[in-house]
């Protein structure tokens, strides 16, 4: 459960920067953000 709050913690960021900062590095954000939440969904299921 904590992994998919970390989860949307980072799409926040994910958003904040995209709103702020049109960079790559909010696209990395995004990415690992994506990827918490498929290892959050393999070990909650």
């Amino acid at each position: 459960k904590h992994l998919i709050l970390i989860g949307i913690i980072i799409y926040s960021i994910y958003l904040f920067f995209n709103i702020y900062f049109l960079f790559p590095t909010s696209m990395l954000f995004l990415l690992a953000g994506i990827m918490m939440e498929i290892i959050a969904l393999m070990k909650y299921y």
